[in-house]
């Protein structure tokens, strides 16, 4: 029998609660304790629900369905388990959220390629551009580990590739711009094919040795492979809950709560970490102190290597921790008086630096999830400052896509997206 001490219970991952979760649920013999700073134990997952009905997600608004990774098929399983499966909500490859992306070229929309022919056909880039990108599939790299994302795209496909295609995706997931970023540091993929000889033939190595199959025997137990198999059949390419993603942090919060060996410690941060023999032992914001025998940490490593004492940890791993930068995101959830819906449905689209430093992207809640709707289009727009300081910021955002904009309800979230910058 042992005693586990979690902090915190993830951003978006939920990293935390997922592993209270599980102990709680099949290991009874394990004593698990969550520390959690917030009032509440999903981190970014939360959904709102709007005067006309509508529901927002302030974090992730869907999951990912890979059907080749592990991941996949435990979060899906795992809706089975909670007595959720009849709540799931599939996109397939068909629906245009799911097929369709864009982003702003020279103050216009625009839908980015999406297949060879569409890539072939695409206005924006000229026959040379065209030539090049495909020329730098075929030229030999040799670059150094400290090259940054844009400058190594852009030696190799051209500067509008570097500014429009990745810039505008760092952006949107990194929220900063691909300058920042070194290429070990983000995309495993470029790192892999691009970094060093011949991308073409890189990449043919890796197609043979791709497993697409899904083990046939899970790591974890148990495993409900029911909602997985219907997501294959259906080629479904994301998934969200009827109700709002927040149902599943409710259900397992429950779960935990309702567990003879676990507990959480709501409003409750870890103050420091010290060693104790061979066990750990965590001062709270309570005052109070538990001896653990292992510790399970899900939250910023920046806040993390402040509790780590120097005189029981290494330095090199303190400053490590130390080492992770961290931008702020600024989340504006609008609904419209009426269901004006985009030009042109899709999942939403993205905003490079040289188009607008402000704006890093929208996506089109209605076209995702239109379950979710109430009486007004819902949009969700990401922002490196808050609207209060942008007054123009919904009509520059929404004014490209939709041609009246009236604002029916705004709501505004922050939070953090943590980098790992060179």
């Amino acid at each position: 029998m042992s005693k586990i001490g979690v902090i915190g219970g993830g951003k978006v991952r939920i990293s935390g609660l997922s592993a209270t979760y599980r102990f709680a649920r099949y290991c009874p013999k394990h004593h698990i304790r969550l520390y959690e700073s917030s009032r509440s134990t999903g981190g970014w997952i939360n959904t709102i629900k709007t005067t006309s009905g509508g529901l927002f997600e302030t974090g992730p608004h869907s999951v990912r369905v890979a059907t080749n990774l592990q991941s996949s098929a435990y979060a899906l399983s795992l809706m089975t388990e909670l007595g959720l499966e009849d709540d799931v909500i599939f996109r397939t490859a068909k629906d245009p959220a799911a097929r369709f992306r864009f982003a702003m070229f020279d103050g216009e929309v625009t839908r980015l390629p999406y297949s060879l022919p569409s890539a072939l056909l695409f206005n924006k880039l000229s026959i040379a551009e065209k030539l090049q990108m495909g020329l730098g599939l075929f030229k030999k790299q040799n670059h150094k580990r400290d090259v940054s994302l844009y400058d190594l795209i852009k030696e190799t496909f051209g500067q509008k590739p570097a500014d429009y295609f990745i810039d505008s995706m760092t952006r949107g997931i990194y929220a900063t711009s691909s300058k920042n970023l070194t290429v070990p540091n983000t995309l495993a993929a470029v790192e892999k094919y691009f970094m060093t000889g011949i991308p073409a033939v890189n990449i043919l190595k890796a197609i043979g040795s791709i497993d697409y199959t899904f083990p046939a025997k899970p790591f974890l137990e148990p495993y409900d492979p029911h909602l997985l198999n219907t997501a294959k059949s259906t080629k479904a390419k994301v998934w969200s809950l009827k109700n709002g993603l927040q149902d599943m942090i409710m259900k397992m919060t429950e779960v935990v709560q309702n567990a003879d060996n676990s507990k959480i410690y709501l409003g409750t941060s870890a103050k420091l970490i010290r060693k104790h023999g061979s066990k750990l032992r965590i001062a709270d914001s309570n005052g109070s102190e538990e001896i653990y025998d292992q510790i399970f940490a899900s939250g910023n490593p920046k806040t993390l290597s402040c509790l780590l004492h120097p005189d029981d940890f290494p330095n090199e791993l303190i400053e490590l921790l130390a080492g992770f930068e961290s931008t702020q995101v600024y989340v504006t959830l609008v609904e419209l008086k009426n269901m004006v819906l985009p030009k042109s449905p899709g999942f939403g689209f993205l905003v490079p630096s040289c188009e607008n430093p402000d704006i890093l992207g929208v996506i089109y809640d209605s076209c995702n999830m239109p379950e979710h709707d109430g009486r007004g289009a819902r949009y969700t727009i990401m922002s490196t400052r808050p609207h209060n300081e942008l007054p123009n910021l919904v009509t520059d955002a929404l004014g490209a896509i939709v041609e009246e904009v009236q604002v029916a309800w705004t709501h505004q979230i922050k939070g953090s997206n943590f980098k790992n910058v060179r």
